[in-house]
């Protein structure tokens, strides 16, 4: 089983769990912080990232689609989310290459999800047929940083 981690912190507020990831990059911190210190991120104790338990991704390969996801993700909006399905309209400013590489990596790491992409609507949805595989979907919408439909996203 693949899994990624991320050092765990206290210090502030920008290095909860959900944002550890690309808070704790050192090229990322003060962006993710917003002030000049860092947020105080602690190399060496980790903490487990929400990860789809068959994903056949190793720890570089998740880390690269974790920053594509990343990428992606602004203005993403979550239009429908239920166990087993997830809908999500992307940003029109999003680039649709990469919203083909993710959905290329994520048709060869976890073939269980069946992924759509409506370039022209903006529309990604992707779902799993097996219950084991719904925590496939958590794993989705915590790399696109998605809250409940009408919630705003963190980075927002």
């Amino acid at each position: 089983m693949a899994e990624l981690s991320a050092p765990e912190t206290t210090a502030h507020a920008c290095c909860a769990p959900e944002r550890q990831v690309t808070c704790c990059e050192p090229s990322a911190k003060a962006e993710c912080c917003g002030h000049d210190e860092g947020c105080g991120c602690v190399a060496g104790s980790m903490v487990a990232l929400p990860m789809a338990p068959a994903c056949a991704l190793d720890e570089d390969g998740l880390r690269l689609q974790l920053e594509g996801y990343r990428r992606a993700r602004q203005g993403a909006s979550l239009i429908e989310r239920n166990r087993r399905r997830l809908v999500v309209d992307v940003d029109e400013y999003v680039d649709n290459q990469l919203v083909d590489e993710l959905i290329a990596i994520e048709r060869e790491c976890c073939p269980f999800f069946t992924l759509a992409w409506e370039p022209a609507r903006r529309r990604l949805t992707v779902s799993v047929s097996q219950a084991e595989h719904e925590p496939a979907l958590d794993a989705i919408v915590f790399a696109l940083d998605l809250k409940a439909p009408g919630q705003q996203a963190a980075s927002d």
